[in-house]
C-alpha cells in the first residue's frame, strides 16, 4: 500500500496548511524543457573550456609523448546520437543538432580557428571522404584522422547556413591522448595511460585554467613518466612472491585459491605510489608551465579539494595528503620562477642518484627497486 493509502486506512495525516500556487502540466513540462537546456548548454560550457586547457597543454608537451603524437584541429564536433536520448529533442530545438555533424566549439588560435572554420558549421567531408550521419559520421572522422601525416594540408568540406565552403588548414602536433569530460559530479580526474578522464566534478574545485592546466598536465604526467607500467610491473613482481606461497601451500595440500598472488600483486601495483602521485604533481606543473601557464598561486586547488573532503589534510590513502601537495606545489612554482628568470628550459631536474650504477647508488631509496 501506498502511504497516502496507508493514512486513510489509519488515521488522518498531517498534510501542509498553506495554499499553493497551482502549477498544471503545461508550465511542468516548460520548466522540465528549461532545465534540460540548462543542462546541455552547462556541459558545452564545460566542454570548452576542458578542450581550450587540453589543447595547450597536449601540444605544448607533444614532445614528451614519444609515438603518441597526432593531428589536433582544435574542433568539438557533434551529431544529434552523440547525446542522451532524454536530451536529443532538446538538443534539436537549441542547437539545431541532427545526424550530421556540426562544430560546436572552435579552439581559440587552433588551426581550425585560423582556416576560418566557426561554431554551427557541419562537417560533410575530410580530404574528399563525404562522412555521412550519426556514428558512421564520427568513424569516418576519426579514420580520415588517422591517415592524416604531419605537415599534411587537410581539407575539410563544410556546410554554413545551407551553403558549402572548402577551408584547408595544416593541423598541430599534439600528444594523441584524449582528454574527455565525464559528467561524474566526483571531483576527481584520471588516466588509464591512452586517455584522460576529468569528471565535471574537478571543475568546481578548479576555479580557474590556470588550476585545471595543472590537473591536466598531472594525468598527462602519469603517462609521460610510464607509472601505469610501473605499477603493472611492480604488481608482477609482487605477484610472482605471492605465487611462491600459494604453491608452496598447493604442495601441503592447501588449496588457496590465489590468494598469496592476488594479495601481493595488489601490494605491488600500490608500492611507491605516494611517489608516482608527488612525481605527477612535480612534472605536470612543468606540463602547464610549458602550456604557457602561470604556476603562481596554483596550490590552492589543494586547499579547495580539502575543503571538500578534510581528512585528506592528514591522509589520504594511496595518495600524498593535500597540505604535502600544496607544498610541493609551491615549491615546483619558486623552481619554475628560477628557470624562466634564468632562461632555462623547463624541464624537471632528474634525482642525480638515479644516474649513477645501481651498485653506486645510496640504499633503501624506493626507487632503487626500478
Amino acid at each position: 500500500m501506498t502511504a497516502l493509502a496507508l493514512c486513510a486506512v489509519a488515521v488522518a495525516c498531517a498534510t501542509p496548511d498553506t495554499q499553493l500556487p497551482d502549477v498544471d502540466a503545461t508550465e511542468q513540462s516548460n520548466a522540465a524543457e528549461q532545465q534540460r537546456r540548462f543542462v546541455l548548454t552547462s556541459r558545452l560550457d564545460a566542454q570548452k573550456r576542458v578542450r581550450n586547457v587540453a589543447y595547450r597543454v597536449l601540444r605544448a608537451n607533444a614532445d614528451l609523448c614519444k609515438e603518441n603524437v597526432g593531428p589536433e584541429f582544435g574542433l568539438y564536433i557533434l551529431q544529434g546520437d552523440g547525446v542522451e536520448t532524454e536530451y536529443q529533442a532538446t538538443a534539436r530545438a537549441l542547437w539545431n543538432l541532427g545526424p550530421r555533424p556540426r562544430v560546436m566549439h572552435v579552439v581559440p588560435n587552433s588551426p581550425a580557428a585560423r582556416a576560418g572554420i566557426q561554431a554551427g558549421d557541419i562537417v560533410t567531408a575530410v580530404n574528399g571522404t563525404a562522412l555521412g550521419d550519426g556514428s558512421a559520421a564520427a568513424q569516418s572522422y576519426a579514420t580520415a584522422l588517422v591517415s592524416i601525416r604531419e605537415g599534411q594540408t587537410v581539407r575539410f568540406a563544410i556546410e554554413r547556413a545551407g551553403m558549402p565552403r572548402q577551408v584547408s588548414m595544416v593541423p598541430s602536433k599534439s600528444c594523441s591522448h584524449g582528454v574527455l569530460l565525464s559528467h561524474d559530479s566526483a571531483a576527481n580526474a584520471f588516466t588509464d595511460g591512452k586517455q584522460i578522464v576529468v569528471n565535471e566534478g574537478i571543475l568546481r574545485i578548479a576555479q580557474s585554467d590556470e588550476e585545471l592546466a595543472l590537473v591536466i598536465g598531472h594525468e598527462l604526467a602519469h603517462i609521460t613518466k610510464g607509472h601505469i607500467d610501473k605499477q603493472k610491473q611492480n604488481a608482477i613482481i609482487a605477484g610472482t612472491g605471492g605465487f611462491v606461497l600459494d604453491v608452496a601451500f598447493a604442495v601441503l595440500g592447501v588449496n588457496t585459491q590465489g590468494a598469496f598472488t592476488e594479495m601481493s600483486a595488489n601490494a605491488g601495483r600500490q608500492a611507491f605510489s605516494h611517489g608516482f602521485e608527488k612525481e605527477a604533481d612535480y612534472v605536470g606543473s612543468y606540463h602547464m608551465a610549458r602550456a604557457g601557464y602561470d604556476t603562481t598561486g596554483v596550490e590552492k586547488f589543494w586547499r579547495r579539494m580539502a575543503a571538500e573532503d578534510p581528512k585528506i589534510i592528514a591522509f589520504a590513502g594511496t595518495h600524498p595528503t593535500s597540505s604535502e601537495r600544496y607544498a610541493l606545489i609551491a615549491k615546483t612554482h619558486t623552481e619554475i620562477l628560477a628557470k624562466r628568470s634564468a632562461s632555462q628550459p623547463l624541464v624537471p631536474n632528474l634525482d642525480p642518484d638515479r644516474r649513477r650504477p645501481v651498485s653506486k647508488r645510496k640504499t633503501g631509496r624506493a626507487d632503487d627497486m626500478k
